[in-house]
């Protein structure tokens, strides 16, 4: 049986508590849903004419929300941790 810090988490987790470990996953998370919607801006703008195999609704408002809600700071929400 492999042991747990044979895995890439888990030195994290040998080294650190439960909540830094919960920031680093949800950090990880928000970083790839900005990548993926800055692919999409980048990828429709720079090649217009492509074949897609779906079609995004309300274009280009889907990933411009999203990164502008990746942007935002909880304070800016009116909330805070």
């Amino acid at each position: 049986m492999e042991s747990i810090t044979n895995t890439p988490p888990g030195p994290l987790t040998t080294v650190s508590d439960y909540a830094a470990a919960v920031t680093f996953a949800s950090l990880t998370v928000v970083v790839t849903f900005a990548l993926i919607a800055l692919s999409a801006l980048v990828s429709r703008l720079q090649q217009p004419g492509l074949a897609r195999p779906y079609r995004l609704p309300l274009w280009p408002l889907p990933p411009a929300v999203a990164l502008t809600g990746v942007a935002a700071k909880p304070e800016d929400l009116g909330t805070s941790p």
